[in-house]
């Protein structure tokens, strides 16, 4: 199964209170380096920061988590191509409606 790691995944497996069993079972299976957009640490962050300082995480759990999430089998590929992250997200198991939909927009309507 293919799937795009973003801040959504990280949240569900790092805040205790949007913990996902699903997201668990995600990050576990990460095993060879998996690509990700650099906007991912940055995002994990500052969930993770503003958690702390709205009290719903420990205070200096940050610092933790984010070691937790530069352990993992995570390669840093930029920002990539919005037309990449896009055929991963909407060709895979998507149903065939969106799949149609996504192939019929205009060029120029959803970026690169």
């Amino acid at each position: 199964m293919a799937f795009v790691i973003d801040s959504s995944i990280g949240a569900a497996w790092l805040l205790p209170e949007e913990y996902s069993d699903a997201a668990e079972a995600m990050i576990a299976t990460i095993g060879a380096p998996c690509p990700v957009q650099s906007l991912l640490f940055l995002e994990i962050r500052n969930i993770l920061v503003t958690s702390e300082c709205r009290g719903r995480t420990s205070s200096g759990g940050t610092q933790g988590n984010m070691e937790c999430v530069r352990q993992l089998s995570l390669n840093d590929a930029g920002i990539g191509r919005d037309s990449h992250v896009l055929l991963l997200c909407v060709c895979q198991d998507a149903p065939s409606e969106i799949r149609q939909r996504h192939r019929q927009k205009p060029r120029g309507a959803g970026g690169s």
